[in-house]
């Protein structure tokens, strides 16, 4: 998510060498893009575990904004480039972002995970020739050990979904006027 913020961010700023109304109508759909994100894509994400058809077009909409302008001197052709390389950052990173936003982990990996620990705890519990306190507190927080990583692997698993992981910190770092 950095990285598409920032190639946002680079967009917005670099965007400066064009006309007013150029610049104007790349910015405006830089800040549609990002408000969209923060305030709708995000939910639809954690949601659906997708990216959604409406952030699609309008970073459709921001690439036509910088492809579709012919710069008008040398000045703007040498910015023209750099600012088409970090709409394609962006498309990368929000490709990569749509990778990651359900879960990841086949089912397969989780049965293995739970039978792991279940085996783990029963043994310190099967194997355990006197019960002391100290041996019980041992294998209580063992086991609470064991838990607590499991409910890790289970939040970085969906990291757009469970609140914990992922945020939209990026954008709304770089674009405070429009996130707060």
């Amino acid at each position: 998510m950095r990285q598409e913020a920032q190639a946002l961010h680079e967009v917005s700023a670099r965007a400066e060498v064009y006309p007013q109304e150029v610049r104007a109508r790349i910015r405006a759909d830089v800040d549609a893009y990002v408000s969209y994100v923060v305030d709708d894509e995000w939910r639809h994400m954690s949601e659906t575990g997708e990216l959604s058809d409406e952030g699609t077009a309008l970073l459709e909409k921001v690439r036509r904004s910088v492809t579709d302008y012919r710069p008008a001197n040398d000045f703007e052709g040498q910015a023209y480039q750099p600012l088409v390389d970090q709409v394609a950052a962006v498309d990368d990173a929000r490709n990569a972002r749509g990778q990651n936003a359900g879960e990841t982990m086949p089912g397969v990996v989780w049965f293995g995970l739970i039978v792991g620990a279940l085996v783990t705890v029963g043994l310190i519990f099967t194997l355990q020739i006197r019960r002391t306190g100290r041996e019980l507190l041992l294998a209580g927080l063992f086991s609470v050990l064991i838990a607590f990583l499991l409910f890790l692997i289970w939040d970085f698993d969906a990291p757009f979904g469970r609140g914990m992981s992922a945020t939209a910190t990026p954008f709304t770092d770089l674009f405070p006027r429009l996130t707060g």
